[in-house]
């Protein structure tokens, strides 16, 4: 009887050592679930007129995203244990921007109402919606609209409906918002640059000056005039920017020889191409004498000299990718009138850039004459006298301005530390009140070149700017300029209660290829790093290195990893760039940038190539007449692209090089054997993932095999 309780009780702790060892085994090898958010921008978006119109839940109807730029959002969830429903939500964008997602129900601005149904929605189990796989990645289009130009960083949030604060994936997005896009500047038409085929004139004088004549025929070509020549096509595009065309024309107020008695000098058109390089819209301006002198026809443009005037032809468009065309013209280097914006209507397809520039109707016999360069008169210099100010603060009601010098004196370690005292910080909050100041500047600089700097004010005067004006706030240092438009400001004087504001401005690395500057805001309530939709825009200098080379801007996470920022270089040999928060920032050659961040995407490309291959599956399979169903599951943590099956009749040998089955995708994860079964012979299966990477194939370990007899 001992005997028998003693085998009984060794067979239980063999069985609760078995229970509790099977979890382990189960999950050995497997990865934790991850549930990431990835957003790509488009590049600058243009700012747009007005808002577009949405009902109280921020749906639009009749909504045209066909001109408008794209951004995606990217949901990918591969942790199982998130079975609750799910919201997007968008935080930090501000009131002048709008992103529209479409669904099933219609397009909605996201800002206003968030992503997805009020009762949210799976990301993974059996509710999941029919064709949404998550684990690879569910995409959704997004359409920025914006009011006013400037840099917009919201941030996206996956959050779980119904549970307080429970955010289970964030994605910071910048949109960059520009007013216009760059303009090409346009080219000097000399002689040459005019083609003339048969009956289209000709063109006769020097390449710097020359006259243009038209074909005419008795039958009335082109309406009663002569046709004139057009430009060869520069091929500019919509893609480089908005582009001008000039023309510099000499005006003769005289009566001349004309084709036909009603005054007209000569149409000049404005021709664009579709993407198929064909002709698709036009606009024309026609030049016609009356009493008051050439007249354009159609606006309120008056030529009342005669010598050479400048004909600026600018097109130019808007948010939704409509086309205008606007005249200016100039006498030596003076305005004298532009024509209203006209939208184009294009016939074949969206206009994308230039085609030719046109003198479509010549009336005066002896044609028009072209000069490819104009001399402009030089001004009379008149000697600047230097203002004295009556104390540290001054306003200039000229440039709308207020700046205080503050002292700054710098430490042993080369740190510049400048104080604004409460008698300084009133007298720039009343000035700038008077003023009516568009910017307050604080100029911390000193005469040497310290590579740190830390402005304080107090958090009141911070709050006073914000509440009495609408000035952007300019901190100098040697470091770098910082200016905080009036949203930024506000998001400090938020933050910032009670005590002092610190700009603390720090140049980490400077050398041949770089300068690295980390920016931080500091107040007793902490740090402001987020600007809540306002902009900060910093200025530093570049190394003397890097000033004839191309450089770009990064912004460095706190993992260390390189993003490129929009920014310019300028003239003065400085790098102006524009972010939402405060971090840290690189300016460097665009070489080296690429280079840091190819091997970033290397790492990481590695990392994910390790993660495939340590990517464990278990098979199982199921037999009934005339087929056998394998079925498999992946760990964790690392997707596929497809999965292959191998099948043999020997349990170690016999699976050959070429997989018995591919899956069509990495989602798969059953194959029905219906194919070449014996009825009584055994069949070993095995599986395993593919994924390319970097153009090379990486394969998960093998499964175990599953083992099944036909019947």
């Amino acid at each position: 009887m001992k005997t028998k309780m003693k085998k009984a009780a060794v067979m239980l702790m063999s069985l609760i050592m078995v229970m509790c060892y099977m979890p382990m085994m189960a999950f050995a090898g497997e990865e934790a679930g991850v549930t990431e958010i990835d957003v790509k921008a488009p590049g600058k978006i243009l700012v747009a007129k007005e808002k577009i119109t949405t009902n109280d839940n921020g749906k639009v109807e009749n909504f045209d995203a066909k001109y408008l730029e794209k951004a995606s959002v990217t949901l990918t969830n591969t942790d199982t244990s998130l079975t609750g429903k799910y919201r997007v939500i968008v935080e930090g964008a501000g009131d002048s921007i709008q992103l529209f997602a479409t669904d099933t129900t219609g397009t909605y601005d996201i800002v206003k109402t968030g992503w997805g149904p009020a009762e949210g929605f799976a990301i993974a189990g059996n509710e999941v919606t029919s064709g949404a796989n998550y684990e690879e990645g569910v995409t959704t289009e997004v359409y920025p609209v914006a009011t006013k130009a400037g840099t917009y960083t919201a941030t996206i949030k996956l959050v779980e409906v119904n549970t307080e604060n429970n955010v289970v994936a964030t994605k910071d997005v910048t949109f960059e918002v520009a007013d216009a896009w760059e303009m090409q500047e346009p080219p000097l038409y000399a002689m040459e640059d005019w083609t003339t085929p048969e009956g289209y004139g000709e063109v006769t004088g020097s390449s710097d000056a020359y006259t243009i004549t038209g074909s005419y025929t008795d039958s009335g070509n082109d309406g009663g005039y002569a046709v004139g020549s057009f430009s060869k096509a520069y091929l500019r595009n919509f893609t480089n920017g908005d582009y001008a065309q000039e023309i510099n024309i000499e005006i003769n107020q005289n009566d001349e020889k004309s084709y036909v008695d009603n005054g007209v000098k000569f149409a000049l058109s404005s021709a664009l191409n579709n993407a198929n390089g064909n002709y698709t819209a036009e606009m024309s301006y026609v030049a016609q004498k009356t009493e008051k002198g050439v007249v354009i026809l159609g606006s309120n443009i008056v030529l009342d000299k005669s010598g050479v005037y400048t004909f600026r032809i600018e097109m130019t468009r808007d948010a939704f990718g409509e086309v205008y065309s606007q005249l200016k013209v100039f006498y030596q280097g003076t305005a004298v009138g532009q024509s209203e914006k006209t939208k184009l209507t294009c016939t074949a397809g969206k206009a994308t850039g230039e085609r030719y520039l046109w003198l479509s109707s010549i009336n005066p016999k002896d044609g028009v004459k072209v000069h490819k360069t104009v001399s402009l008169p030089v001004p009379p210099s008149t000697p600047s006298v230097p203002s004295v100010p009556s104390d540290n603060v001054t306003s200039n009601p000229g440039d709308k301005t207020t700046t205080a010098d503050v002292e700054t004196s710098t430490g042993a370690d080369g740190k510049a530390t400048a104080t604004v005292d409460k008698t300084t910080a009133d007298k720039i909050v009343d000035k700038a009140v008077e003023n009516k100041s568009e910017e307050v500047i604080i100029d911390a600089t000193t005469k040497g070149d310290a590579k740190t700097a830390e402005v304080k004010l107090p958090a009141e005067t911070v709050k006073a700017l914000v509440e009495k004006t609408d000035a952007d706030v300019v901190i100098k240092t040697d470091a770098a300029e910082v200016v905080l438009d009036q949203k930024a400001a506000e998001a400090v004087a938020e933050k910032a209660t009670t005590g002092t504001v610190s700009i603390v401005v720090e140049k980490v690395k400077e050398d041949d290829s770089q300068v690295q500057v980390e920016l931080k805001i500091v107040t007793e309530n902490g740090n402001v790093t987020d600007f809540k939709g306002g902009n900060a825009k910093v200025t530093v200098a570049l190394p003397a290195a890097l000033k004839d080379k191309e450089v770009v801007c990064v912004y460095i996470d706190e993992k260390g990893n390189y993003v490129k920022m929009e920014g310019r270089k300028n003239a003065d040999g400085t790098y102006t760039f524009t972010t939402g928060h405060f971090s840290t920032y690189a300016v460097m050659t665009a070489e080296e940038a690429d280079k840091v961040i190819a091997e970033q995407e290397k790492a990481k490309n590695e990392k994910i190539k390790a993660g495939v291959k340590a990517t464990t599956l278990k098979a199982s399979s199921t037999a009934k007449k005339g087929s056998i169903t394998i079925k498999w599951k992946k760990s964790y943590g690392y997707k596929v692209d497809y999965f292959q099956v191998f099948r043999s009749t020997k349990k170690n040998s016999g699976y050959g090089t070429k997989a018995f089955y591919t899956t069509k995708t990495g989602t798969q994860k059953s194959y029905k054997n219906t194919k070449a079964l014996k009825k009584g012979t055994r069949y070993y299966y095995k599986v395993r993932g593919v994924r390319t990477i970097d153009g090379v194939k990486v394969y998960t370990e093998w499964s175990t095999k599953a083992i099944r007899t036909a019947k």
